[in-house]
């Protein structure tokens, strides 16, 4: 029986250290796995809140673009209205020294008109 006990006594040192070794084995596995699930956790979370920014940076900048066109447009329409405008003026101007020219004329007919009928004033 001592021999029996002998083995035993060998024997179950070696089961304990195998057992502890498997153990301790399984639960850095498994604090590896945590480790790696909580990395997994932090990026989803961190790749949630990019995804949103994302989607707030491309409406921004689809605003921006809509608002963009729409200058573009007032732009056009008062380049047109400029033009429109110098053609008027040019128009006006015309207007203005021909009425300045039959003024000139008229006043000139009046004075030359006045120093005739009145004898020469």
């Amino acid at each position: 029986m001592t021999a029996y006990y002998d083995i035993i006594s060998v024997v179950s040192p070696l089961l304990t250290a195998a057992a502890g070794w498997w153990v301790g084995r399984r639960r850095r596995q498994n604090d590896f796995l945590c480790q790696l699930q909580s990395s997994i956790d932090l990026l989803s979370s961190k790749n949630k809140e990019l995804m949103k920014e994302l989607v707030a940076t491309r409406d921004e900048v689809m605003a921006l673009r809509k608002s963009n066109d729409e200058l573009l447009q007032n732009q056009e329409a008062l380049k047109r209205n400029l033009e429109e405008f110098k053609e008027e003026n040019r128009r006006l101007r015309i207007d203005v020294e021909r009425w300045g020219r039959i003024w000139a004329e008229s006043s000139l007919n009046r004075v030359q008109r006045k120093e005739v009928y009145h004898g020469g004033v």
